[in-house]
């Protein structure tokens, strides 16, 4: 305990690192402002986390949100033909009937619509060999499918500007490049919307540029996705550099898509591999997958996500095997970077966040909030904040950190898993400490039937880190298993002489650092958790392996419905309902018959 406590931060060291960490994040961009998500909303207005009913209202009533200008295209379901179609007749670069001849006969007020849906090209690509194709009018660009047609711009100029609004269909969009380090295959000022289609292998920038944004696509009126991908591209800067896949000044919505393999690099700071948002981000039902940031003098946020401006939303997606790293400055967020952060029937895992600066915060291996971050229903799993071995870098919640004190950086978990996460420091002065989670500057942890275990710190506080002033509440959780300079260590708090009193009831907390007290003396035996495994549901949960003593001994004041796998795995089987997010039940479907389930 000695050897723990000397490693923890002092206030000096704490201030100075808090001073680094508010300079990165002022360059960031301002933090939230307000959400426009009703149960975030509501959270915020609540100290103790009480509104958890509002986040469950959220998840069963979850509805998507149009762009503020949808109502600039017509339906989705067109007429087949509207009269102000254009149809493309060849796959040539120029001739008249080509592509190119198209966008320059689109003119007038409204929206044009470009067909290329009969169209067949050898190779399936039209190949652009005299530059960008231009317009300034609102255009639909239909085509056959994202498989079957490429619009490719050849490694040589971009695929398309648009000075207005620009929406892609069915289409694939490839090797597009911007040497000036804006939007490499598409540049809009409206907004861009893709359905069904693909932007791939295209590049911004070729590093001599001070900034480079949207490897694969500028939006200036927003971002709006829907069952297409945007991979494999790249955005470089000598500068500043932001959204290795896309860079949106408005919102971003993301639907049924995929975002991955984008990479971003700069000389000085690097915001969003995947895709930066700079007005918040809603994201449903996608994959944020293996994008990567590197930045070699300034800090590198937000290793899949950026969201500036604004809050962030992810329902049922997957976040994973992203990473942020910076070679000499702060580090935030291997998977996310946002404002206030829901996550809602999703997994974070396998993220990583990283600094070879020598005396440098690394925060939020999964995720990191400017706010609160709020996990309903979701799995933490396998991510890493690292700091530079030999160094004096502190690294906080490998798992989830906030970065902003009191209430207003609060960590909720509702029916959820944070497991397996590490928060290593530098080893020399630096400290890692909340290995599941952490809030950098002072924040509560609230946790209501979830499971927190396998986390581990270089330091202090394996599980998470408890604060004095903001105290935790905890009722029917497991903390356990997780373990801090390789000892068993679930919680501590932030400072060795600080007595924290946490809150709640019918928990199971394994083994906890001194100065760690509950209103509510939980159990303190082994829950016998098996390994995280996908045991029906969405994301994956720890079953219980033989007689747990946790069976039937939580509470379910939350009043959910269900575990943390949703219908039809009920909250409360027995005589009461199990401690953390998984509940054991030899259930019947809701005919009364083993069979399909029957869920509302």
């Amino acid at each position: 305990m000695t050897i723990q406590r000397s490693l923890r931060l002092s206030a000096a060291r704490r201030n100075t690192l808090a001073a680094c960490l508010a300079a990165a994040l002022a360059a960031g961009g301002a933090g939230a402002t307000g959400s426009k998500y009703h149960s975030a909303d509501a959270y915020r207005a609540s100290s103790d986390g009480t509104i958890f009913g509002a986040l469950r209202m959220a998840s069963a009533d979850h509805t998507k949100i149009a762009p503020s200008d949808a109502g600039m295209w017509p339906a989705l379901d067109l007429p087949t033909r509207p009269a102000d179609t254009i149809i493309v007749t060849n796959c040539s670069d120029h001739d008249p009937g080509s592509l190119r001849d198209a966008f320059a006969t689109a003119q007038g007020g409204g929206v044009s619509v470009i067909d290329l849906t009969t169209l067949q090209c050898p190779d399936s690509t039209i190949t652009l060999t005299t530059g960008a194709i231009s317009t300034a009018q609102s255009l639909i660009v239909m085509g056959p499918g994202q498989d079957v047609l490429a619009i490719d711009g050849s490694n040589n100029d971009r695929v398309f500007i648009s000075t207005s609004g620009l929406a892609i269909y069915d289409l694939t969009i490839a090797h597009g490049v911007d040497d000036q380090g804006l939007g490499g295959c598409v540049y809009t000022n409206g907004m861009l919307h893709l359905l069904r289609a693909t932007v791939t292998g295209c590049q911004a920038g070729d590093g001599s540029n001070y900034h480079g944004y949207g490897g694969g696509a500028v939006a200036g009126g927003g971002l709006f996705m829907q069952q297409s991908t945007i991979t494999n591209n790249t955005a470089l800067a000598a500068g500043v550099a932001k959204g290795g896949g896309a860079w949106a000044a408005a919102e971003v919505i993301i639907e049924q898509s995929t975002i991955a393999e984008n990479n971003l690099v700069s000389t000085i700071h690097a915001k969003g591999g995947g895709i930066f948002a700079s007005n918040g981000a809603t994201i449903s039902d996608s994959q944020v997958l293996n994008n990567a940031i590197e930045s070699d003098a300034g800090h590198a946020q937000g290793g899949g996500i950026f969201v500036s401006g604004g809050d962030a939303s992810v329902t049922n997606s997957i976040i994973s095997g992203n990473g942020a790293h910076s070679q000499a400055s702060v580090a935030l967020g291997g998977g996310m970077r946002g404002g206030n952060i829901e996550l809602i029937g999703s997994t974070v895992d396998s993220n990583d966040v990283a600094s070879g600066c020598n005396a440098c915060p690394v925060l939020g291996g999964g995720a990191v909030g400017i706010g609160q971050i709020l996990a309903l229903s979701s799995t933490v799993s396998g991510n890493r904040a690292l700091s530079a071995p030999g160094s004096a870098g502190t690294a906080a919640g490998g798992g989830l950190a906030t970065g902003v004190p009191g209430n207003a950086g609060q960590i909720g978990l509702l029916n959820s898993t944070v497991s397996g996460n590490q928060a290593i420091g530098g080893g020399n002065g630096g400290a890692g400490f909340g290995g599941g989670m952490a809030g950098f500057y002072g924040s509560p942890v609230v946790a209501f039937n979830s499971t927190i275990a396998f986390n581990a710190a270089s330091d202090f506080a394996g599980g998470f880190v408890g604060d004095e002033t903001y105290a935790p509440q905890l009722n029917s959780t497991i903390v356990a298993n997780n373990q801090a300079q390789g000892l068993a260590n679930d919680i501590s708090p932030r400072n060795p002489s600080d007595s924290v009193t946490i809150t709640g009831s019918n928990n199971l907390v394994k083994a906890v650092g001194a100065g760690i007290s509950f209103t509510a003396e939980p159990l303190h035996s082994d829950p016998q958790l098996l390994p995280l495994a996908p045991n029906g549901g969405p994301t994956k949960t720890h079953a219980f392996g033989g007689v747990s003593p946790a069976i039937d001994a939580g509470n379910n004041i939350a009043a959910l419905p269900y575990d943390q796998r949703g219908c039809p795995y009920a909250r409360v089987v027995g005589a009461a309902a199990d401690i953390g997010s998984f509940e054991v039940a030899d259930h019947l479907f809701g005919d009364g018959f083993d069979g399909e389930p029957v869920c509302p």
